[in-house]
């Protein structure tokens, strides 16, 4: 469905900026709760 796929495209994301070496704890972090805000309000708007 269609949070399965977002949920796939943020991940991919992720593993993206963190394989890069430019990140740090702090943007993983910042990244992963704006991931999910938007995941929840994906949810919420259906």
């Amino acid at each position: 469905g269609f949070v399965s796929k977002a949920i796939d495209i943020a991940a991919n994301e992720l593993i993206a900026v963190a394989t890069s070496g430019e990140v740090n704890q702090v943007q993983l972090d910042r990244a992963k709760k704006s991931t999910k805000s938007a995941i929840l309000m994906n949810l919420e708007s259906r």
